[in-house]
């Protein structure tokens, strides 16, 4: 039985339950005081609900502006579909009503809290107008990125500062290096994600260290194309990097080396990208890149997987929690068992990931409260 989240103090009971270690454990007992994790036990005796309880994950990277007008220009390529500001993308941007883009996204944004994201981080296209218009602020887990435009760039920057909770850059050659450091010297507070080396092209006219060098960026979104010294440079400088493993395979340029992201103990976080292209379901990001490594590895990388999409996501937007653990605040994702089966698994955290989608979603709790209930 799950309790409401009407009483300040309440105790959950599921059958499995992945804790801070990243390990399942059973027949666990969760006491929940003022939105914290007061008190965890496991391995009791009686009876538990076929519910599994784990941490909520993070959509560090997605587009929300795409999601007015799914699978437009499917067969063009990435761009002539996205490239600002001739893409096709930019040109429905700017005709499409605004008040529509922006029901859109809302929509989009709250139905992607209820799949069981804690944390989404927007990149939003347009400027301050853009952001200004298609976008609200409706909770401090919709992380909004702006993208300035280079007309009157101080007083634009100055401008998004107030609206903005970073900037999303869309590559290394958007702006020139006195923009850059205009952008670096206004945004010095909050972060700055940009995408870097999405494309071979890219990578070949070294943007990777264009980007280092003129906006010290916090995170580097889809490094598709990066090479081992520039992934042990990320490691280095403890930043970031954002992988989009499906959106790269569908606008076919390329898959980033996982394994060396893994081998380097880069602080890595994943995102779904553009929503008009790629469903925005993390669990089949954590799959495909499950499968990816299989091809290079036999070993088992669930659990570094795993933090990825839920731990990193969290440090990365300087949120305490992402982790099952007493003293943390009570953010969970609670689900439905019966159609998983975690008591026949061999390895239950790759079972999870496997065969998890949205539809088994029972429960989520974000700081003790709950925002879905599948079943009364």
């Amino acid at each position: 039985m799950i309790a409401s989240n009407l009483e300040e103090s309440f105790e959950i009971k599921v059958k499995f339950a992945l804790l801070e270690d990243f390990e399942f454990y059973e027949n666990v007992l969760i006491e929940i005081e003022n939105g914290i994790i007061k008190k965890i036990e496991h391995e009791n005796q009686g009876k538990f609900p076929s519910l599994i309880l784990i941490p909520p994950l993070v959509n560090a990277h997605i587009h929300s502006g795409d999601s007015c007008f799914p699978d437009l220009g499917y067969n063009l390529t990435l761009e002539e579909l996205v490239k600002p500001p001739e893409g096709l993308k930019h040109k429905m941007l700017e005709k499409i009503d605004k008040k529509i883009l922006k029901e859109s996204r809302i929509k989009w944004i709250k139905n992607l809290l209820e799949f069981g994201y804690s944390i989404i981080a927007d990149f939003v296209e347009g400027g301050y107008k853009g952001v200004s218009e298609a976008t609200e602020k409706f909770s401090d887990r919709y992380i909004i990125l702006g993208r300035p435009s280079k007309d009157r760039i101080i007083e634009e920057l100055e401008k998004m500062y107030s609206i903005c909770d970073g900037l999303g850059i869309p590559d290394s050659f958007a702006y020139d290096k006195d923009e850059m450091k205009i952008i670096r010297d206004i945004f010095k507070d909050k972060p700055i994600h940009i995408h870097v080396s999405e494309t071979k092209a890219n990578h070949i006219k070294k943007d990777f260290w264009i980007a280092l060098e003129n906006l010290d960026p916090k995170a580097f979104v889809h490094c598709t194309h990066l090479n081992r010294e520039e992934i042990k440079e990320i490691k280095n400088l403890n930043k970031f990097a954002i992988l989009c493993p499906r959106s790269n395979l569908w606008f076919d340029v390329g898959f980033p080396d996982v394994l060396s992201f893994i081998k380097e103990e880069v602080n890595v976080a994943i995102g779904t990208d553009n929503i008009g292209w790629i469903s925005p379901d993390l669990w089949k990001e954590l799959e495909i890149l499950i499968l990816h490594l299989r091809k290079f590895s036999k070993e088992d990388y669930s659990k570094e997987i795993f933090k990825w999409a839920t731990l990193n996501g969290y440090s990365l937007f300087n949120f305490k929690g992402g982790i099952i653990k007493e003293g943390y605040p009570a953010d969970f994702i609670i689900i439905d068992n019966e159609k998983i089966e975690l008591e026949k698994s061999h390895n239950k955290l790759l079972t999870l990931i496997k065969r998890m989608n949205i539809s088994l979603i029972y429960n989520i709790y974000i700081n003790g409260k709950s925002i879905k209930i599948k079943y009364n």
